[in-house]
């Protein structure tokens, strides 16, 4: 998709001048800001984000910010009578905002822990921000309707200051001993995560085998170099900055706005080695379904699966089913449909290629497939897959991260895509 051109105002209009003053500063949200400036002709001022300097008396037509965060800060900018749009959850109810929306993350969360094969599960909660808790509520009650029941650690207080680190790193320690193993932890964002990370690894707990980690926001300059890379949902906060200003836009043209902020959708878990592992106690069933994730793609059916496992197709279809909660077929169908509507929504591809890329086939078998689960053509779901898209956003975008090179599975029960790239979009029915 080219980039759009800047909107070019008229002479006689001034261009508008927009403060950008995040307290919790992200390079992608700041990234899809200025996506939006250059579209809308803007003067963006990004000092404070650079610098940390207090916004001065500068003659602005709107701020862009995360509130509720810095009391000084909130302060100077209802000081400037100017509209504000939020970024999160922290702003007042009168302030218009966007954010992620928690409840589906914490729902992807609890599909990819569950479609590893743990049965054990807890949830980090480190306050109770408006952020954390549609989090955990989404964690718990996309388990609970898949028969589990999650822990939850925490939450230490109820604000954002921290204990001393060697205090949380104690905490955590306990905390982590005493839950059933293996585990899937669930932390609100990336940060957190790496304190859940460091605490094992402090109790000698093996990071995935024993205890895995998934965090949120997949930040790029921390993932990766965490202790064991951690793995990530991608809660899209590009187009998060993007719907943002885009928004501000809006309350500068007199549009109207609601008070119901503006959520975004997850757009997908990227895997690195903190969670690359299937923790199934059966080893037939931890075989099989390692077959299913690695030879997707290619032309077999559970025939060919059952084949190369030693029990009989109908001992390993019992227990595959009373393991990972559905049948190998199901599994196989899921995985080719997951993989099919990642390249719908991020290539341009034909649905004829598409279907042979995702070990359907054919264009008619991918369409009745997609028909019976989504009630939706190929064709369709792609219109929907872009319209989900920020203008100016690059088909690709959504495969550009993958499992982190030279990050080795565990060995337990190391998962694998059909190459050395593993981006798991199984929770797409939630996006």
């Amino acid at each position: 998709m080219s980039r759009s051109a800047p909107i070019q105002p008229a002479s006689s209009q001034r261009r508008r001048r927009v403060l950008v003053a995040l307290a919790w500063y992200s390079v992608a949200i700041h990234r899809g800001i200025t996506r939006y400036a250059y579209e809308a002709g803007w003067i963006l001022d990004g000092g404070y984000v650079r610098s940390g300097y207090q916004p001065g008396s500068l003659d602005v037509d709107g701020v862009l910010s995360v509130l509720g965060m810095h009391k000084e800060l909130d302060r100077h900018l209802k000081r400037m009578a100017v509209p504000i749009v939020n970024i999160g959850y922290g702003g007042p109810p009168d302030v218009p905002s966007v954010a992620a929306d928690g409840r589906l993350i914490g729902q992807m969360a609890a599909e990819h822990f569950s479609s590893r094969g743990f049965r054990n599960f807890a949830y980090f909660m480190w306050s109770r921000s408006g952020g954390e808790v549609p989090r955990w509520e989404g964690f718990r009650d996309a388990l609970a309707q898949l028969g589990h029941t999650a822990h939850l650690i925490g939450p230490l207080h109820d604000s954002h200051m921290s204990p001393p680190r060697a205090d949380l790193y104690r905490y955590l320690s306990v905390q982590l001993e005493a839950l059933a193993k293996p585990v899937g932890v669930f932390c609100e964002y990336d940060d957190h995560s790496i304190s859940v990370l460091d605490a094992a690894l402090m109790s000698d707990l093996r990071v995935p085998e024993q205890v895995a980690v998934l965090g949120v926001d997949n930040d790029e300059l921390r993932c990766p170099f965490a202790p064991i890379p951690l793995s990530s949902i991608d809660n899209n906060e590009e187009r998060i900055g993007y719907e943002a200003a885009k928004l501000l836009d809006g309350v500068l043209q007199g549009q109207p706005t609601s008070t119901e902020p503006v959520l975004i959708p997850p757009r997908s878990v990227i895997v690195r080695q903190s969670t690359n592992i299937l923790a199934i106690p059966h080893e037939e069933v931890a075989m099989a379904l390692r077959l299913i994730w690695q030879h997707y793609t290619e032309p077999i059916d559970v025939i060919r699966v059952a084949e190369r496992v030693p029990l009989s197709y109908p001992q390993l279809h019992a227990t595959f089913v009373k393991h990972v909660g559905h049948s190998m077929a199901e599994e196989l169908t899921r995985r080719r449909l997951e993989h099919a509507q990642r390249l719908l929504s991020s290539t341009e591809m034909k649905v004829s290629e598409i279907a042979r890329l995702s070990g359907f086939g054919s264009s008619d078998r991918i369409g009745r497939v997609f028909m019976r689960k989504l009630k939706m053509s190929p064709s369709d779901y792609r219109d929907a897959a872009m319209t989900k898209r920020s203008p100016g956003e690059k088909p690709g975008a959504e495969a550009t991260t993958h499992l982190s090179d030279g990050a080795k599975p565990a060995l337990l029960r190391p998962t694998e895509g059909p190459s050395s790239d593993w981006v798991d979009y199984s929770p797409n029915r939630a996006r």
